[in-house]
């Protein structure tokens, strides 16, 4: 039985814990969970003086049938090097025929395994819209890092952010003008912003992924494939220190199972 918060906050919440471990030898390995209302995956990543020389996922909670697949697309990554920037991975691999999520996981381990860190915990927080407004809170490692005013796609406040729409450009412009920590921070950030308005829908009422072409699930080949999971999403509201509550002894780098 999940654990009531004492507060109790509607919206959106998502964790994300990213720990990594580094040999003597140049073999490093990175493990990455999120878990969040609509999703819930594990993702490893094994390197090797440099580069990406294995890839591993597990789908615990997803919206479609065919979403567990995507491990094996995942695959693509091996043999790109690793970036100190997350987003890299987004050009190093077309990310339409990949699992969003899973990428973004890839993404940050192979961030933590460039940069030599071994352990990272984003906490993210959007809260429900009202009239197409909404606050987004990201902490890192329990310091706030970002506080942003929203308005339908457009962050309202505070600068640098003021005026800047969250839909194209926003990538480029944050790793091209922010710091790398607040950079990634950013990226992290506005994937929840945009997720979270699925809470305002009945996703359960689709009986399959649509055919938008932008991940695994919704390619045109395989849409009709890609049956809804009912029941699949969960409300944090009043729960989310559960999130990734069973994922703990999974993400102990001296666990090799």
């Amino acid at each position: 039985m999940k654990r009531k918060d004492s507060c109790r906050v509607q919206g959106f919440f998502r964790k994300i814990i990213i720990s990594a471990r580094h040999e003597p030898d140049g073999a490093a390995r990175a493990r990455a969970v999120l878990e969040d209302d609509f999703h819930h995956f594990r993702v490893e990543i094994m390197a090797r003086d440099g580069h990406i020389t294995g890839t591993s996922a597990e789908a615990l909670r997803f919206p479609y049938s065919t979403c567990p697949a995507a491990s094996n697309a995942l695959k693509g990554l091996i043999g790109k090097p690793i970036s100190a920037t997350a987003h890299e991975v987004y050009r190093q691999i077309d990310a339409r025929l990949q699992c969003t999520h899973m990428l973004d996981l890839a993404g940050l381990s192979s961030a933590m395994l460039a940069t030599g860190a071994t352990l990272k915990e984003y906490d993210i927080h959007v809260s429900d819209r009202t009239n197409d407004a909404y606050m987004v809170k990201l902490t890192l490692d329990g310091a706030r890092r970002l506080h942003w005013q929203v308005g339908g796609d457009t962050i309202l406040s505070p600068p640098p952010f003021s005026g800047r729409s969250l839909k194209a450009g926003f990538a480029g412009w944050v790793i091209e003008e922010l710091d790398p920590v607040m950079s990634e921070a950013a990226l992290v950030a506005r994937r929840c912003a945009m997720i979270s308005i699925g809470r305002q829908k009945n996703l359960d009422a689709t009986r399959h992924a649509a055919a938008t072409g932008h991940c695994y699930s919704q390619q045109p080949e395989r849409h009709r494939d890609a049956r809804r999971i009912v029941g699949s999403t969960l409300d944090f509201s009043h729960t989310h220190s559960a999130l990734c509550a069973t994922d703990r002894a999974w993400m102990d780098p001296a666990n090799t199972n």
